[in-house]
């Protein structure tokens, strides 16, 4: 599939590695996030532009996924950028593990509003692009880059997902305070309560919110197609995608598990199945957003090379849809499509 690539987290890891491979295809226009815009441009130059085939090119951008007015901002520059030609791939890459608890500028949980939140937002403003400029054009995919670590039954180092409801992982609960308590002694909770901020936990709810959101944006954009009209003009393939247990991600990155790297790694890449290089798992990235290994079923879970099962909760459709309202209401979008 040649064709206008949205990645978000190119500037590093499985982004990057992926954007190297995409700048060698043919008549490609990358588009890569990072959230320093000087980064990004210093290693698209060094490591990105010098693969470029002589039909391709690479534009990049600044992209905090902690705050709806650089989405908002981004989302126009890609309008611009990619006027006439329109969007073909989305590739939500971009993410984030914590260890203190903090929250994004609208006030969300850091992790979770940044690796589910920012990416549903994102989504949503650049749907409507798909249906630009389709004459010739093959089928358009958005992969939403998850995790192992979302399914218990994997039995990863982190601690899998544990909630109430689903409002529980924006806020987390152990972090709210009795609004009823003295000012001072608000202060003394919050304080108390940050400390049993999760990271790991938060990490891992995160990425099941990212297989709901890929399950659920199936869903409603084959009721597009099935309703015909603008949004029936092209197939969206939408895949969960988990780049198995890669050093170079950021779970890896910033999280106490890093340490543990050096001796588990051997082990893993022996005994597990999840087990990948960022070299693997960026080939067959490629091979999916290029259409290479199409047709891969619409709505499924893809771990590193092959499709799999996602947890057995990440199926709960009432979740998936209790999720797409909430994200709705914290975005201020309709809950139904709009192209």
């Amino acid at each position: 599939m040649k064709g206008t690539y949205v990645i978000t987290g190119a500037s590093s890891g499985i982004g990057l590695a992926l954007a190297e491979r995409l700048a060698a295809v043919p008549d490609t226009h990358l588009l890569l996030t990072g959230r320093s815009l000087d980064k990004m441009e210093g290693i698209a130059s060094k490591a990105i532009r010098p693969k470029l085939h002589g039909s391709s090119f690479a534009d990049c951008f600044s992209l905090d996924l902690s705050s709806f007015a650089s989405i908002e901002g981004f989302a126009e520059a890609v309008k611009k950028c990619v006027a006439g030609e329109g969007l073909d791939v989305i590739v939500g890459n971009a993410g984030l593990q914590d260890t203190q608890y903090r929250t994004t500028q609208e006030g969300f949980e850091m992790t979770w509003g940044s690796n589910h939140l920012g990416h549903f937002y994102l989504v949503r403003l650049l749907l409507p692009l798909f249906y630009e400029c389709t004459e010739g054009k093959k089928d358009a995919q958005i992969i939403m880059v998850s995790s192992g670590t979302h399914d218990p039954a994997r039995k990863t180092p982190v601690p899998p997902p544990k909630f109430d409801k689903i409002e529980d992982i924006a806020t987390v609960p152990h972090i709210r305070v009795d609004p009823t308590l003295p000012e001072e002694d608000k202060k003394a909770q919050l304080a108390a309560n940050e400390k049993e901020y999760n990271g790991l936990r938060a990490y891992s709810q995160s990425k099941l919110c990212n297989v709901f959101f890929a399950y659920e944006l199936s869903r409603r954009l084959q009721g597009l197609c099935q309703a015909g009209g603008k949004g029936g003009s092209r197939k969206i393939y939408t895949i969960a995608y988990d780049p198995g247990w890669i050093p170079d991600t950021a779970l890896m990155r910033n999280s106490v598990i890093r340490y543990l790297v050096p001796v588990l790694a051997p082990i893993i890449r022996m005994t597990s199945r999840m087990a990948s290089t960022t070299e693997h798992t960026s080939l067959w990235m490629c091979k999916l957003v290029t259409g290479e290994v199409l047709p891969v079923p619409d709505g499924c879970y893809w771990s590193v090379d092959r499709e799999e099962r996602s947890s057995e909760l990440s199926y709960d459709e009432r979740l998936q849809k209790e999720l797409w309202d909430m994200s709705c209401r914290f975005t201020r979008l309709g809950e139904e499509l709009a192209v």
